[in-house]
């Protein structure tokens, strides 16, 4: 290959490379797979009580979807947990409820699981069958932000660090927005 193809294709790759940041960038209020509202699915609590996690709820939720088998799912779950400690603690009317979804078949194991971790946050059992209506990339984990009366806000797929103070504050812009009732989602 010549010099002059060789730089044409190390361009090409940086334009592809830049291309691909910008996507990870672009606001997860804009992706192509989030759908209007949010459906109601049937769910077990962890006691194996069914409960059917409603389309609308009166607080904002963020609804992280996850599984026992999941490496990524294990990483984010600890700073779930610390953002779900931190919300409730939030002064003023904005509500925050953190849910998780966990796509597992035994309740056993996903209680020995939970144990073992110390989460504190709702965490409700999600048949595998029921959680095909949400891995809409096949990506776990998911993690939605849904405004009260049932509107996805947002979308983050793949694991998240939920301490990082820059998506915090996009979570809490996003939830003011809302609130606020400001534009169009």
């Amino acid at each position: 290959m010549n010099r002059r193809g060789a730089l044409g294709l190390g361009g090409g790759a940086a334009a592809l490379a830049g291309a691909a940041a910008l996507w990870w960038l672009r606001p997860p209020a804009h992706e192509a797979l989030i759908p209007a509202q949010w459906p109601e699915l049937a769910t077990h609590s962890l006691g194996g009580q069914p409960q059917a996690l409603a389309a609308q709820a009166p607080t904002l939720r963020l609804i992280n979807l996850w599984a026992r088998w999941c490496a990524p799912c294990r990483r984010e779950l600890p700073s779930l947990q610390r953002l779900a400690t931190r919300l409730g603690q939030q002064p003023g009317p904005q509500r925050f409820e953190v849910l998780a979804l966990a796509v597992e078949e035994d309740p056993f194991a996903l209680r020995e699981y939970v144990t073992a971790l110390r989460l504190t946050l709702p965490v409700w059992r999600l048949a595998p069958a029921e959680s095909l209506r949400l891995e809409s990339s096949g990506t776990l984990p998911q993690t939605w932000l849904v405004a009260p009366g049932g509107r996805v806000l947002a979308r983050w797929p793949g694991e998240r660090n939920w301490d990082r103070p820059e998506l915090q504050e996009q979570l809490l812009a996003l939830a003011h927005r809302a609130s606020a009732g400001a534009g169009s989602w």
